[in-house]
């Protein structure tokens, strides 16, 4: 005999595939389609009780005028439903009876009756109401229900043109997770009142008009526990392979009720949801043993490109061990409601990881000649990759892709700041990491100290340069300045004219008076001509020029030089000191320089010139200052030598 596809190697047997095997090669059906018990045991035992108990609260002859029957809605392998009106209350109902080929069929008529016992005991707003049982005039029974006016989820759940038509929702995915909540909701009440429900798949959930969710078909359900009125089938009692092929779970091969609990429903949701997310049933082949061995064995197969959370749901619920599944259907729900609640969450993940992307093409393409441009991009689609990712964990704390890629966005920033060496920016933009990596945290600390170094650097410059800001102090200095030159000029004109033959004495009396008048000038502007170094070593030079004056005024006169031989060191002295002041302050006085040696020329030329030449220097000095240091005429930059030009 040729192996069916899918069947396993004798090793990896499940201990109760032979049962399976011989099932699947006497039992045509479809993987959709539910394979129901031939038989289960005991039921012969109720048999009476059931019917008796029946007949004791229904009578054909007062039921018959009760309900008409208006048509046929649907029909399966031993029912048929059919549309027809309770005639007190003026209302359509849903007539359930058996096929005309199971009528009479004593063992039929019980499980009719058990499923209408069965979903009558469950009142709940996702479980079809029974309103009534009747007896037909051969004693065979007629489930009155709710009519719900609407189409199965079978039809809807892969179908979003129709959903949008019918709901006018524009989400399918969303919407098929809401009806499976209300699916779980129903498992839920059901399993707190002891049943199972054991063939839950799309087609038997209806949906209404108005967006009502049952959950149908109770034809499987089983109590958990023993009913001594015998109206409910109990687990035990099953020892045939039940539920549906595509959906199944692997305990419902086995042939042992016991094994079938409130795990096992968890499962079939799981298979649900396994549909909902890939668009088929989780269990499928090319043959029926195939489909049955995919159950005993495999879990499903589900994309990696779904979200991780709905993947770890799905998976989960639909453990082989039942013991690894949700323990309920509440629990199975609730996180179903989770990750409907995280979608929003996890949309804005997903919209930052691929502007992350983005981000990182842009940086690997580089600045080009728009660097101003490239760096406004840079930071605009940095900002929205972190807006996404903090909106996505305020939305939901646990996003680990969040969490994720806001951190791969941050390292990203980063390092690529800091290869334009921004590192206090990127000190900054790393601040946001609890936990950075020790090799960016550490670039980045080397980079703060380069950077603090440079500053430190830039600062030292500054405060020189400000040093050497001809415009600070200007007015004061221009005024100090001013005043001497003109006394300079002024004082050997007035001596030559009003005053007698010049004595050696004269030599100390002018330079000491001038270095009065300039130590007072001095206090008087002392907070102006100290404020920078251009000041200081300007009035350092004329003190030191005055002072210099007596003590040459002494040395010549200790070694008898005459006034003329004094006055030539005295210009050679001043000639000296202007070059040094042109070399060191400011190079624009250089026609003062010039000035003091032409100078000394005259008292070599032209002796008798010698009180003239002294007032000419300083009278071009005086003009010079005033040419230079005038409003609007300050210039020169800061070198590394500290010096202006």
């Amino acid at each position: 005999m040729t192996e069916p596809m899918g069947q396993p190697a004798p090793m990896e047997r499940p201990e109760h595939w032979d049962r399976v095997e011989e099932f699947a090669r006497t039992v045509a059906i479809a993987p959709g389609a539910t394979i129901r018990p031939a038989d289960r045991e005991g039921v012969k035992s109720v048999e009476g009780r059931a019917l008796a108990g029946l007949a004791a609260v229904t009578s054909a002859e007062t039921q018959s005028a009760r309900l008409e029957v208006l048509g046929t809605l649907g029909e399966g392998g031993m029912g048929i439903v059919r549309l027809g009106r309770q005639v007190a209350l003026g209302r359509e109902v849903a007539i359930k009876e058996l096929t005309d080929a199971r009528r009479g069929d004593q063992e039929s008529v019980v499980k009719l009756l058990q499923e209408a016992w069965l979903a009558g005991s469950l009142e709940h707003p996702n479980i079809v109401p029974v309103y009534d049982i009747e007896l037909r005039g051969a004693g065979e029974p007629r489930i009155v229900m709710k009519r719900i006016q609407g189409a199965p989820w079978s039809e809807l759940i892969n179908d979003p043109e129709a959903v949008e038509e019918r709901f006018g929702e524009t989400d399918l995915l969303a919407w098929n997770l809401q009806v499976l909540m209300a699916v779980a909701n129903a498992l839920r009440f059901a399993h707190d009142r002891g049943i199972v429900h054991l063939d839950v798949k799309p087609s038997n959930v209806m949906l209404g008009a108005f967006g009502e969710v049952y959950l149908v078909d109770w034809g499987l359900g089983m109590s958990l526990e023993v009913d001594a009125g015998g109206r409910f089938p109990h687990v035990g009692e099953n020892t045939e392979i039940i539920g549906t092929p595509a959906y199944l779970a692997p305990e419902m091969l086995s042939g042992d009720g016991l094994q079938l609990t409130p795990r096992t429903d968890v499962y079939l949701l799981g298979s649900v949801l396994c549909e909902i997310l890939t668009g088929k049933p989780p269990h499928r082949g090319g043959s029926l043993m195939a489909i049955l061995y995919q159950a005993a064995t495999e879990r499903p197969e589900l994309p990696e490109s779904l979200p991780e959370e709905v993947r770890a749901v799905c998976l989960r619920a639909t453990e082989l061990d039942p013991e690894d599944r949700y323990p309920d259907a509440d629990s199975f729900r609730a996180a179903v409601r989770d990750f409907l609640q995280h979608r929003g969450s996890i949309a804005l993940a997903d919209e930052a990881e691929r502007r992350l992307g983005e981000l990182r093409a842009m940086i690997a393409a580089g600045p080009g000649e728009d660097i101003r441009g490239h760096w406004d991009a840079v930071h605009r689609v940095y900002t929205e990759v972190r807006f996404g990712c903090r909106q996505a964990l305020a939305a939901w704390e646990g996003n680990d892709a969040a969490k994720r890629v806001l951190r791969e966005g941050i390292v990203t920033m980063v390092e690529h700041v800091l290869a334009f060496g921004a590192a206090s920016t990127a000190a900054t933009v790393l601040s946001e990491l609890d936990d950075p990596p020790e090799d960016l945290e550490r670039r980045v600390d080397e980079a703060l100290a380069r950077e603090a170094g440079e500053a430190a650097r830039i600062r030292k410059l500054e405060r020189m340069g400000d040093d050497m800001d001809l415009s600070i102090g200007r007015r004061t200095r221009l005024f100090v300045l001013g005043v001497l030159g003109l006394m300079w000029t002024a004082w050997p004109i007035l001596v030559a004219r009003y005053g007698s033959e010049p004595q050696m004495q004269d030599r100390f009396v002018a330079p000491a008076l001038f270095l009065f008048v300039t130590a007072g000038l001095g206090w008087y502007a002392r907070e102006t001509m100290s404020k920078t170094l251009v000041n200081r070593r300007l009035f350092a030079v004329i003190v030191t020029l005055l002072a210099g004056q007596v003590v040459l005024g002494a040395i010549t006169l200790s070694h008898g030089l005459d006034l003329l031989g004094h006055t030539r060191f005295l210009f050679f002295w001043w000639g000296a000191s202007a070059v040094y002041t042109t070399l060191l302050v400011e190079s624009r006085l250089w026609p003062s320089a010039s000035a003091q040696w032409a100078g000394l020329a005259v008292t070599f030329v032209q002796p008798m010139w010698t009180v003239y030449a002294i007032a000419f220097a300083s009278a071009a000095f005086v003009v010079n200052i005033m040419i230079i240091w005038w409003p609007g005429n300050i210039r020169g930059t800061y070198d590394g030598d500290a010096r202006l030009r």
